[in-house]
């Protein structure tokens, strides 16, 4: 199944490689893509724990919409 989030804030690699990390360390989390320039992130998953993604990533302190 595959999730999609648009977070604002996310304004270089090294941002999208800590949400990346954070999502990556999740139970059934396949795959993560993230698009800087309009804060896109796909994640390929299993589980279906959407908000558990959602809260993980507003954890990191981006803005989730």
């Amino acid at each position: 199944m595959k999730t999609i989030f648009y977070a604002d804030g996310i304004a270089c690699n090294k941002c999208a490689q800590i949400i990346k990390a954070e999502l990556l360390g999740m139970e059934g989390v396949k795959n993560v893509n993230i698009t800087l320039e309009d804060g896109k992130i796909e994640i390929e998953q299993e589980n279906q724990k959407i908000d558990e993604m959602k809260r993980a990533i507003q954890n990191l302190g981006y803005e989730v919409k």
